[in-house]
């Protein structure tokens, strides 16, 4: 019989802070039939950049070293809140990028 792995500590706080980035963005963009296209589907992008930092973060600095403590889990989080906000931005502009350059979407021209 298979044997059902459990899920890794850095999943579920990846997790938690993709629900506190999902939180945010809509917090952020209540209005989103009235607001550019960056706005709109910002609790996307807030969320999976949440996700990536802390995931990443906790692996390195928790579950890879083995060291589970509450000194650190506080220190990742203050390092998940500074750093996934500059990745949610980057994520918006390589998305934005990304539709320009091979969807020929233009966004923030006067045409």
């Amino acid at each position: 019989m298979k044997e059902i792995r459990k899920i890794r500590f850095s999943v579920l706080y990846g997790l938690l802070f993709a629900i506190i980035g999902f939180l945010i963005g809509v917090y952020i963009s209540p209005d989103r039939n009235s607001a550019e296209f960056s706005e709109k589907y910002f609790y996307i992008y807030s969320s999976v950049s949440c996700f990536i930092t802390a995931w990443l973060a906790s692996y390195f600095w928790i579950e890879k070293v083995n060291k589970y403590s509450n000194s650190r889990m506080i220190l990742i989080s203050i390092f998940v809140g500074l750093i996934s906000h500059w990745l949610c931005f980057y994520l918006i502009t390589f998305e934005l990028n990304i539709r320009y350059w091979i969807l020929n979407e233009h966004f923030f021209s006067s045409n």
